[in-house]
């Protein structure tokens, strides 16, 4: 630990019970939502035509009166500083934000004020270091959100180099080296990142969806355009929507995922995926009647349930509607489904897309990946990929709520 972490760890224990007292110096618009010693959270709100956003600076305490977050928003997206503290007054956390997501260097400490783990967000992920309480590093690799990606290292205690595996952009099955093994089951968050899915969409209509090394081809759809760009702040690599529209505003919408398996059968992928979307949204109304398309078995089925929007403001009553969606599972391999969904917002326009659904669901194909990708889940030959010296350059316990 620098000598500046553990000054800024002092201060902030011998401050956070005065941390009641703190003008929030709320912005201009913004009003102090006010103090007293039974609240356990105070901040600036933003009144704005009939609605209401946290917008300046936010904190939260602890029952024994202890600060346990100092924070800031703008119009309700948390920005800036973030700092965090245990109930015995040691700092626990702190970092920033940047549209609502953590950015930049982040360190996090234990009960006993040690430094257990520092993260820094970058484009490719969050690079990520644990230590062990002696202060010697204990694991040091990238995450994205779904799990370890690219090259991770694990240490014994008396700094010796233990293990150490490149996970690539995402493996499709369990990893066969023993290192890569033993980092997936010992380092937090266990496991591994799947590969992301990718489109691409040819000037005759193909559709492609990649998956890691397994690519599949659709045929777009008479009066339906593919499109491998619009869906992907959903995480959808490849959407389909009626000629002449945009994505999501047509009422009439589909889209293709492919998911990794991970030695399941698809009935127990379809039989999970249910029991979430009953959670969220009511009993499936129906099945449609089998199909099969180049790849083999496909299942079909309908469902409807009432759609809510959320308004910003609790004040303001949300609106509702009639939805139905068709969902069909493809058996696309041994380690691959394709995951094929219709969204209509009204039964009208499910009715008049089916069709072209339906040829959706009975035109993917296997096709050959234009270039396969280094095996990952195995140690590389080459020398330097990896530098040797074990960095702060670590990802990504999720900083909300540290």
């Amino acid at each position: 630990m620098t000598v500046r972490m553990l000054l800024l760890a002092v201060a902030s224990w011998l401050a956070a019970p005065a941390a009641y007292g703190l003008d929030l110096s709320c912005p201009d618009g913004a009003k102090d939502s006010g103090y007293a010693k039974h609240q356990r959270t105070r901040g600036c709100i933003l009144h704005v035509g009939g609605r209401s956003w946290l917008h300046g600076p936010l904190m939260r305490w602890h029952g024994n009166g202890r600060l346990a977050t100092k924070e800031s928003f703008v119009r309700g997206v948390r920005e800036g500083e973030f700092t965090s503290w245990w109930e015995s007054g040691r700092l626990r956390s702190t970092g920033s934000y940047a549209g609502g997501e953590p950015a930049g260097s982040w360190t996090f400490w234990d009960e006993a004020g040690r430094v257990t783990s520092t993260v820094t967000y970058t484009e490719r992920g969050a690079i990520r270091e644990d230590f062990y309480p002696s202060g010697k590093p204990r694991a040091t690799g990238t995450l994205r959100e779904d799990g370890k990606v690219d090259w991770w290292k694990l240490y014994d205690q008396d700094g010796s180099e233990r293990a150490r595996c490149d996970f690539g952009e995402g493996l499709l099955t369990a990893p066969v080296d023993p290192d890569c093994r033993l980092i997936a089951e010992e380092v937090e968050p266990r496991g591994f990142a799947p590969p992301r899915a990718k489109g691409e969409v040819d000037e005759e209509g193909t559709a492609t969806i990649a998956l890691g090394s397994q690519s599949y081809a659709f045929t777009t759809p008479p009066g339906w355009v593919a499109d491998a760009a619009a869906g992907l702040s959903e995480g959808l690599a490849l959407v389909f929507v009626p000629t002449g529209t945009a994505w999501r505003e047509s009422g009439r919408n589909m889209s293709v995922r492919a998911v990794p398996k991970y030695g399941q059968s698809l009935q127990n992928l379809i039989d999970e995926d249910r029991a979430r979307t009953a959670q969220r949204l009511g009993e499936y109304e129906g099945a449609l009647p089998p199909r099969r398309c180049p790849l083999g078995r496909v299942e079909a089925k309908i469902l409807g349930y009432t759609w809510v929007e959320h308004p910003e403001s609790p004040a303001i009553p949300g609106r509702t509607k009639q939805m139905r969606e068709a969902v069909a599972y493809v058996d696309a391999s041994p380690e691959v489904a394709l995951v094929v969904t219709l969204v209509c917002d009204h039964p009208t326009k499910m009715r008049d897309a089916l069709p072209a659904f339906l040829a959706l669901i009975e035109s993917p194909r296997a096709v050959a990946t234009p270039l396969a990708p280094t095996p990952a889940g195995s140690r590389s030959p080459s020398v330097g990929v990896f530098p040797d010296t074990a960095g702060p350059e670590t990802q990504a316990r999720s900083a909300v709520g540290r």
